[in-house]
């Protein structure tokens, strides 16, 4: 694992929330190119069938042997509250064919970077990973997601956001007043409802 500063950040810091760059690339000696250009293609489809990431633009990588010109992986950007299900799923891909995999993440000028066959390895860089973020950003995220869902926090929700509070060691005032910025003026559709409807019945 290597976890360094780049100079050439594949992420541009425009993005609000910051979002994470992610490269997966197959560099199994043993597969031809066109293996890999299917385990390429496999890849592309498992991914973009991941929540939250139905809109997500891909890139393919493309790798050569000789004259062979192939794809060999890909390359996104994504929020940073999907990163677990990303690896999540990388992970799964591991143990059900433990092919060489090339995984970089980064967020600005810092990059973390492994090369593995193994679920395992791969799954220790987690914590890793969301240390490029600050928590407050991670926090911001999930709670963004869950709101731009349904318009409000079902009980499931909270919970789970309790949770990663507490994960990110993030105090209950912290929480509430990022909650609050991702819910913006309203906290639930009840009293969205209500106040464009009393908008509506002025205007």
């Amino acid at each position: 694992m290597l976890l360094q500063n780049d100079p050439s950040p594949m992420v541009r810091d425009a993005y609000l929330p910051p979002k994470l760059a992610f490269l997966v690339k197959f560099i199994e000696p043993d597969l031809d190119a066109g293996e890999i250009a299917t385990e390429a293609e496999y890849l592309h489809q498992d991914l973009q069938a991941l929540a939250g990431l139905a809109q997500t633009r891909f890139s393919f990588l493309n790798d050569s042997r000789g004259e062979l010109h192939f794809r060999a992986g890909v390359r996104f950007e994504a929020p940073p509250d999907r990163l677990r299900a990303i690896l999540r799923r990388l992970c799964d891909r591991l143990d059900d064919r433990p092919l060489e995999t090339l995984v970089l993440i980064q967020q600005g000028v810092i990059k973390l970077q492994i090369q593995t066959h193994q679920a395992e390895e791969l799954a220790g860089i987690v914590i890793a990973a969301e240390s490029l973020l600050p928590p407050e950003r991670l926090y911001l995220a999930k709670a963004e997601t869950y709101s731009r869902t349904w318009g409000e926090l079902s009980p499931a929700e909270e919970a789970n956001l309790d949770l990663l509070r507490q994960r990110l060691m993030l105090s209950k005032e912290e929480a509430e007043e990022l909650k609050a910025q991702a819910m913006g003026p309203f906290k639930t559709l009840a009293e969205k409802s209500s106040t464009l409807n009393r908008y509506w019945w002025w205007s």
